[in-house]
């Protein structure tokens, strides 16, 4: 198989490498990215590189081709680690019938990679199969309790280990904070705040052991207690099958569906029993998304390289398989991959089309149809080679229907319609013969450290991530800017990009501000240092508030002309606006000015809007219509939502037209008065109780 990384959208990607300092987990971390980078986005690639398998299985990669620099330390050499040791296991294999064919492969992988033009998924750690059950069975209610009684367990567990947390880290900080002998500091009969945060630790369950090594710990100078709190196992995944009206209907045998899926996250419904088990396929299988907006070059996609890029990754997440053999039963049956494609509904909108419109679903579902055939076509040619996954013969006729009425449904589109079509033929052509490798190529999900890794492009069918971006600047701040679909789709309509960069992200600015200009601000004391300073600050910071904080404008200034007390000052809710004299009018005109929220045009606003649940279920369901596998990204429920809420989604996404449903709750509200006891809070008078340290033993007296 040959592998040339040529296409028209290949120079708008390529960017210079250079050095770059990243933040990781307590260090510095010195690594080559490209230039045009922000620090998330590489600290993204190198998380994934540390969870995933890297390394060659044997000494095959010694007779590939060396990879020039810089890109074999690309991002701490992970890229090119990844790509020589999926070209070893081709190589390996038959895939390839020559090191210099494995090698070019490896090279054109990594150029993708390299340019920001695809990313690959971290590896899936949990490979249990799906418990399958039909919604009309008598055993439902007890699959349900099974699954629900899983989660609940694991949830508990995990509550427990982050309360655990919390107190043992308040036990090292009352050590770490305080001055004076070390072994006085290190006793709660002598540190008062030790001996209240190790009473509050004993409280939550903590045991004693563990108090006495989070205070040995803090001694010894550790200031941490745990990076992160150890997760408890997930509950096993749950596919439910069931017919489309009984959903719609909201019956409730799927009312208790959806009330376990708001609970659990885990529960997908599927209208299909073929498509309940690719969905639990797809989940399993190795991924990896394309972003189509390297392909674009402002007027059209280039098809051809899409195609070619396709294939390539298609192949790539085949011998994915093939260099890490996969361990469920599920997965050897059906080899299954899970190719998506980003960056959809920014394309969509750099072309001022709004995600909710039928104009907008027809370019998606072409889009996706030339993904899928292009990947089919690719698993044709593929098991030419190493020969069809396992249960092809028995699914053989209904493989081969599906492939030609996705063609069929393509006959009439545009070029990217058409290019899919051929594709969809060559696909047919050629599994007649020797049949597929892959049960699944394509599938839609969602995965935010993926898109981060393919710079906030949205993965799947899913609406775009906003209007805004992010942009660095050489001292590593980071500062808001219209993104570049953003700026192609308003022109494309014939909008004001000065009007709308007002509407969305203000003048950041208030020389002429009304309310709070640089001259009502002199006349309230204000001169052109604290002024200056405000500017500087506006660029970085998200309301008026924090621009004109103490530490911006300096405290003497805010006390001696300003007229702050002492307990103001300290105070974070400290408003200076309104101490100068501003009006509570008057700050949020100025707000408005310079950071935005003001009207947009309505053409504008159209093209901009967030989409709503209806937008984004009739959009999955056209997509849905060219993958191999149905949608597992989740559809969201607010923390707020109940049951009943979650029922209506279900019921909503069956009409739509939804292949499968999975619902997912958003996480709760920050919880309030959880702080940790420490100084500010600890009470006056003596404890009631004592702890006192006896040997190796706490005892509370």
């Amino acid at each position: 198989m040959r592998f040339e990384l040529k296409f028209a959208g290949q120079a708008n990607g390529e960017s210079a490498i250079e050095p770059r300092r990243i933040e990781r987990a307590g260090a510095v971390s010195q690594t080559l990215a490209p230039a045009d980078w922000t620090s998330a986005r590489i600290e993204a690639w190198l998380d994934w590189a540390e969870a995933s398998p890297l390394d060659l299985p044997d000494d095959l990669g010694a007779q590939l081709d060396e990879i020039d620099p810089p890109l074999a330390a690309l991002l701490n050499g992970g890229p090119a680690a990844y790509a020589q040791r999926l070209a070893a296991a081709g190589l390996s294999s038959g895939v390839f019938d020559s090191a210099s064919a494995a090698s070019r492969f490896r090279d054109a992988l990594l150029a993708s990679m390299a340019a920001g033009f695809a990313a690959p998924a971290a590896p899936c750690v949990d490979r249990r199969e799906a418990s399958i059950v039909e919604l009309s069975a008598m055993e439902l209610d007890r699959a349900l309790a099974a699954h629900l009684a899983e989660h609940r367990r694991a949830a508990a567990m995990t509550g427990a280990a982050d309360a655990a947390a919390e107190r043992l880290q308040g036990v090292m900080d009352a050590v770490a904070r305080c001055e004076g002998n070390p072994a006085a500091c290190a006793d709660v009969t002598r540190n008062l705040a030790l001996g209240r945060a190790a009473r509050a630790a004993r409280e939550a369950g903590v045991a004693d052991g563990l108090i006495l090594q989070a205070i040995a710990l803090a001694r010894a100078g550790e200031a941490r207690w745990a990076a992160a709190p150890a997760q408890a196992q997930a509950p096993t995944p749950m596919v439910v099958t069931a017919e489309r009206e009984l959903v719609a209907s909201g019956c409730p045998a799927a009312a208790k569906a959806a009330a376990a899926g708001w609970e659990s996250g885990a529960v997908t419904l599927a209208f299909d029993p073929r498509d309940a088990e690719a969905a639990d396929r797809a989940r399993l299988a190795p991924r990896a998304a394309i972003d189509v907006g390297a392909f674009w070059d402002g007027q059209a996609i280039d098809v051809e390289g899409l195609a070619g890029v396709v294939r390539l990754w298609t192949v790539a997440l085949e011998l994915s398989l093939v260099a890490d053999p996969p361990a469920a039963g599920l997965v050897e049956a059906g080899r299954p991959l899970g190719l998506a494609l980003a960056g959809v509904a920014e394309w969509l909108v750099a072309q001022g089309a709004p995600y909710d419109s039928e104009a907008a679903r027809k370019a998606a579902a072409e889009l996706q149809a030339l993904a899928n055939a292009a990947a089919l076509a690719a698993s044709a040619e593929l098991s030419a080679r190493l020969g069809p996954y396992p249960d092809f013969q028995g699914e053989r006729e209904a493989r081969l229907a599906a492939i030609m009425a996705r063609g069929a449904a393509c006959a009439g589109g545009g070029p990217i319609a058409a290019k899919a079509a051929a594709l969809y033929a060559d696909a047919l052509k050629a599994s007649g013969k020797r049949g597929l490798r892959n049960a699944e190529t394509t599938a839609l999900w969602d995965d935010a450290e993926l898109s981060l890794r393919l710079g906030g492009a949205s993965v799947g069918a899913g609406p775009w991530r906003g209007p805004l971006s992010a942009m660095e600047t050489a001292d590593g701040e980071v500062v808001r800017i219209l993104s570049a679909a953003t700026v192609a789709g308003l022109t494309t309509i014939g909008a004001e990009i000065e009007e709308a960069v007002l509407a969305l992200l203000g003048a950041r600015d208030l020389e002429g501000a009304p309310g709070v200009s640089h001259a009502a601000l002199r006349e309230r004391g204000f001169t052109d240092h604290e002024i200056a300073a405000v500017q500087a600050a506006l660029p970085f910071v998200g309301d008026l508030r924090a621009a004109f904080a103490p530490a911006v404008l300096g405290e003497g200034f805010v006390r001696d002309v300003l007229g702050a007390s002492a307990e103001a000052l300290d105070d974070p809710a400290l408003d200076v606006l309104a101490l100068a004299g501003f009006s509570a009018g008057d700050i949020a005109q100025a707000s408005i000015y310079a950071f935005g929220g003001g009207a947009l045009a309505p053409d504008a606003a159209a093209l901009l809007a967030g989409a709503g649940v209806g937008a984004v279920l009739a959009m999955t369901a056209a997509v849905e219509a060219f993958a191999c596998a149905p949608s597992t990204a989740p559809l969201a429920l607010a923390w707020s939502d109940d049951p009943v809420a979650a029922t209506r989604l279900q019921a909503a996404a069956a009409r739509a037209g939804l292949r499968a449903v999975r619902l997912r709750r958003g996480g709760p509200p920050p919880a309030r008065g959880r702080g940790r006891p420490g100084p500010a809070a600890a009470p006056r008078r003596p404890p009631d109780r004592q702890i006192v340290v006896v040997g190796y033993n706490l005892l509370i007296c």
